[in-house]
């Protein structure tokens, strides 16, 4: 008997390039919110997302109101990322990194000039 079961669906390396966390069945009740906060003046919320199952950390805006929009990402402390855009009115996501070592969660207005500077979570 050698080495220890597969991570979830998949490995945490196989989900980490890119992965959509909605596609790959990493959201819902396996995942949960590390941290959040408002970003766009509270019209919108940024949250770093964790799944337990897949081990792989995601970026969440959530965008309520209307005439802004956000660009954000992901990063992890391996240098991975992966970013995204969210206009008004909607949720968006980023593609799934790495999620053994520490993440964050960052988001800057798109909609303001100059734009406003990078507001991000903490390391978790």
């Amino acid at each position: 008997m050698g080495g220890c079961p597969p991570v979830g669906p998949k490995t945490a390396l196989d989900l980490a390039d890119a992965g959509d966390p909605h596609a790959l069945g990493c959201d819902g009740s396996f995942a949960r919110s590390l941290a959040s906060l408002p970003v766009s003046g509270g019209y919108a919320t940024l949250s770093l997302r964790y799944s337990d199952w897949c081990h792989a950390n995601w970026a969440l805006v959530s965008t309520p109101g209307d005439n802004f929009g956000v660009d954000f990402w992901v990063e992890n402390s391996y240098g991975d990322n992966e970013s995204a855009g969210a206009v008004a009115g909607t949720s968006a996501w980023t593609a799934m990194v790495n999620g053994i070592p520490k993440a964050r969660a960052c988001a800057v207005d798109n909609f303001k000039y100059p734009p406003t500077k990078p507001g991000c979570t903490g390391w978790y």
